[in-house]
């Protein structure tokens, strides 16, 4: 389900509702569209629609990238600088032509902690954007957004691989964009459920953790194209399941 990434533009502009310009902020940018989700439990799906802009396995301190010659860690992602966990890490760019609706990658227990904006008001990310539409690359060197910006890190529980496992939602230059749709802790959820809504240009942070390097594969690449619910993010090398 992943596309090369001048066939993904072409795809997402070919996809988008027949509105005029001026009135598809106000309602093509929520819609909602309906999917068949597939559920398998031998893989995390992926919580939303965009382009990956970075994957891997790496420490908790260790650069994801860098922003200005500073590293951007899972520390910083989680806004936790206690996390110790090796973790197996996925980004994702939402563009504001990208369906925004979030979804849940395996089934748990959702719970969630807001964090507001470093500073008193986020910075716009309108720069990974045209990046990607204008040049068709991903380029971070210059985005203080990751750091700075509001975000809700999702954390999920999952009882039956016992392992838990976080979204981490980060707002553009909006404040209040991130929408919950489950408002009590400790929620049951279910592969492919709808839990959110980031308004306007936003991102999506898969981070799971892991012992072992060979516990998970990530079945993607930056630059990719992914579809919320739709495309298997990672794979469990798990022959139990």
């Amino acid at each position: 389900m992943s596309n090369k990434m001048n066939e993904a533009i072409k795809s997402i502009f070919n996809g988008l509702p027949d509105l005029p310009p001026e009135t598809y902020f106000q309602e093509g940018f929520f819609r909602d569209p309906a999917r068949t989700i597939n559920t398998d439990d031998r893989y995390f799906l992926s919580p939303a629609d965009g382009f990956v802009i970075y994957s891997g396995i790496i420490n908790p301190d260790e650069a994801i990238t860098e922003v200005k010659g500073k590293k951007y860690s899972i520390q910083d992602i989680i806004r936790d600088k206690y996390y110790d966990k090796r973790s197996l890490v996925i980004g994702i760019f939402m563009t504001c032509y990208d369906v925004h609706i979030n979804r849940v990658p395996y089934d748990g227990i959702l719970s969630y902690a807001e964090h507001e904006p470093l500073e008193t008001n986020n910075l716009p990310m309108i720069d990974v954007e045209s990046n990607i539409f204008y040049k068709e690359n991903i380029e971070l060197i210059y985005d203080d957004y990751l750091y700075l910006n509001q975000r809700v890190v999702n954390k999920v529980y999952s009882p039956s691989i016992n392992r838990e496992y976080y979204m981490v939602q980060v707002g553009d230059y909006d404040v209040d964009t991130i929408t919950p749709f489950h408002i009590q802790q400790n929620t049951p959820v279910y592969q492919g459920d709808r839990f959110s809504m980031i308004r306007y240009g936003s991102q999506v942070d898969l981070v799971i953790p892991v012992t072992d390097d060979d516990e998970l594969t990530s079945l993607v690449t930056e630059k990719e194209h992914v579809t919320g619910g739709i495309t298997k993010l990672v794979r469990i090398n798990d022959n139990s399941l």
